[in-house]
């Protein structure tokens, strides 16, 4: 199918299976939700931190933490997240599993300096922040460009079409620029 040859029909289709694709996952999402088992599950996490079961599991010494000043803490965490960034970033080279666990660091740093954001002064935390969040989206634009072909490969009629999986994922290789 040549670009030219490309219309409404064509969109429309890969819209509709694209959306029978989704609503697939829905379901499978909604009877795992259903489940006795997940139920199970949250009652069973819900028992295990009421009874605080986790203080026991800890390695000795770890409590020595709750101890300590909320800040301390946080900064200590915070540190060891940027360290974990810069080293992934580092060693991750061109290699896109590499780059979406760094990432997937910046997502965990930034939601984590988001929620403890009234411990630090609001313009150091912004620049942090944003920083935080405008790599985060030049790693997802470029995980979006990487994972579109397997996202596809799901999908029936026009999405198997060499032409469409092109053009698709040339154009989300074009959005992370």
């Amino acid at each position: 199918m040549a670009c030219g040859q490309w219309g409404d029909v064509v969109w429309e289709e890969l819209l509709a299976s694209a959306e029978r694709c989704r609503d697939l996952h829905y379901r499978a999402l909604f009877d795992v939700l259903q489940s006795p088992s997940y139920h199970r599950s949250l009652l069973q996490l819900a028992a295990w931190v009421a009874s605080r079961r986790w203080r026991s599991a800890m390695e000795p010494g770890t409590l020595d933490a709750f101890q300590k000043p909320v800040k301390t803490v946080i900064d200590g965490m915070l540190a060891k997240g940027h360290k974990r960034i810069r080293k992934r970033y580092a060693a991750a080279g061109g290699d896109v599993d590499a780059l979406h666990a760094v990432r997937i660091a910046v997502k965990n740093q930034r939601y984590a300096v988001e929620f403890f954001r009234d411990l630090y002064p609001r313009k150091k935390l912004a620049r942090y922040r944003n920083a935080a969040r405008d790599l985060q989206d030049v790693l997802g634009h470029l995980n979006d460009a990487t994972v579109v072909e397997g996202f596809l490969n799901e999908l029936d009629g026009v999405a198997r079409e060499p032409a469409v999986t092109g053009f698709v994922s040339g154009w989300y290789a074009r959005e992370g620029m």
